[in-house]
């Protein structure tokens, strides 16, 4: 792999590449296991929206953890069967404060609990590694 897809390559796809290549044979693992997974748009989308919301404060001490740990918990075993076929409130706090603020509200949506993971993993997020990994 040169260096230029080892800098795009993200933490749980180097798992699905693994395993796809036939590098990795298994991964151990806690089935029970709730990880912590937010795709990279929402993640922009909560940055934007915490940039509009705190736009007229020149001091804040706000932090923000826009996860799905809690909101939308992911099993290990939902990754795994996918690969074969958060308590923030200060986050929560935000989304409210965007919801019914117009356009921008669908937009800038960064609410986890709508993913369907095993929508985003089969339809979604494994199809476009394989897009782009196995060219």
């Amino acid at each position: 792999m040169n260096s230029k897809k080892k800098e795009i390559c993200r933490t749980i796809d180097s798992l699905a590449l693994g395993y796809g290549k036939g590098r990795l044979t298994c991964f151990l693992g806690d089935p029970e296991a709730i990880y912590d997974v937010i795709p990279a748009d929402m993640v922009v989308n909560a940055m934007i929206a915490t940039i509009t919301a705190h736009a007229n404060q020149t001091f804040s001490e706000t932090i923000y953890h826009v996860g799905s740990s809690v909101s939308n918990p992911l099993k290990f075993t939902t990754i795994q069967r996918c690969g074969y076929l958060y308590d923030d409130m200060n986050t929560e706090k935000l989304r409210r404060a965007v919801k019914g603020s117009g356009e921008e509200d669908n937009m800038f949506y960064f609410d986890p609990t709508i993913i369907d993971w095993d929508e985003y993993f089969q339809h979604i997020h494994l199809p476009g590694v394989v897009n782009r990994e196995f060219k």
